[in-house]
């Protein structure tokens, strides 16, 4: 198996494969910008047939090297097996060889299991996180199908909320951009729970709404905004993808269901937009025991991801 790796100055424009928010150009360059990084683009070749690419974030100063790939590679349709996967690592460990004064984080687009693990470990790479754990809903199903796998008690605050005369806004051009960050960052500091700064929204909607990848609902109620979510497209016109970023709920908000309403009004905006797959963000068992509840309620597929490696 002949593996190349050729770095590029920008992501190709014939990218396939399924996309991931971390992957994707325009989170990529918000997270450049607010880190001083440097965006480094890695194209994934097999015996000449191109398969993948990678973006990675970079920083050198003062003889320090730091290289971040955040779920990735993003693998073409019929590769990214654990084969591709070591060869990808292989390759990509001659490039950076483990030395003094260089750091390289990895988190693989790849489900975890020990095969993976034993892979990472052989290529010096140690375990720095928990696996990481999101919910990927399929949108490619007819709405009646999506709608009739969500779990009971999470369609019953649907049909109520529907009973509630709510109405929803849809916004990609960032008109309520600053009105939604400035109304989840207080309501994050007040109640305590963890989130993307203001500044990094605002980065966000800065290289996202120019490609209308930054899209906002919000949920009304007799004139007035009782809840709002943010979604991120990405990919590419032909695989499109979108994960949810934050939301934001009133008091009013929960008593009416308006967030299951808004969720549920993401899905058919987002398959009338040809979008594949919603990504619900990130899950676990301790301090985000409510929000796997709330999400897994949706009755999406749970994906396991090996976590932050580091070497």
């Amino acid at each position: 198996m002949n593996y190349t790796l050729t770095w590029l100055d920008e992501v190709p424009a014939d990218i396939r494969g399924t996309p991931t928010l971390l992957q994707s150009p325009s989170y990529i360059a918000a997270v450049a910008e607010k880190e001083r990084q440097r965006v480094r683009v890695c194209a994934i070749d097999i015996d000449g047939q191109a398969t993948g690419y990678a973006m990675c974030m970079e920083k050198k100063s003062l003889g320090l090297h730091s290289l971040i790939l955040d779920r990735g590679p993003v693998w073409y349709d019929g590769f990214g097996d654990e084969a591709h996967l070591e060869a990808f690592l292989s390759a990509f460990r001659k490039t950076f060889p483990k030395r003094p004064g260089r750091r390289i984080r990895i988190i693989p687009e790849t489900e975890h299991n020990e095969a993976v693990a034993e892979l990472l470990r052989k290529y010096k790479f140690r375990k720095k996180s928990d696996d990481y754990q999101t919910i990927i809903l399929d949108l490619t199903q007819d709405s009646k199908d999506l709608r009739a796998q969500f779990r009971k008690n999470w369609r019953g605050s649907l049909n109520k909320a529907e009973r509630e005369n709510l109405e929803m806004q849809w916004d990609d051009e960032g008109k309520y951009a600053h009105w939604l960050t400035k109304f989840y960052c207080f309501d994050r500091r007040t109640r305590g729970y963890k989130g993307p700064s203001q500044k990094f929204l605002g980065l966000m909607a800065k290289h996202c709404v120019p490609n209308k990848e930054f899209l906002i609902g919000r949920v009304m109620q007799d004139g007035l905004a009782i809840a709002a979510i943010l979604v991120i497209l990405h990919g590419h016109k032909d695989r499109r993808g979108a994960t949810y970023q934050i939301g934001w709920n009133t008091q009013k908000g929960r008593e009416t269901g308006a967030h299951n309403f808004a969720l549920w009004q993401a899905i058919l905006e987002l398959k009338k937009r040809k979008t594949e797959t919603l990504d619900l963000g990130g899950v676990n068992d301790t301090e985000g025991e409510h929000v796997k509840k709330f999400k897994t309620g949706l009755g999406g597929r749970i994906v396991t991801l090996p976590g932050v490696y580091v070497g």
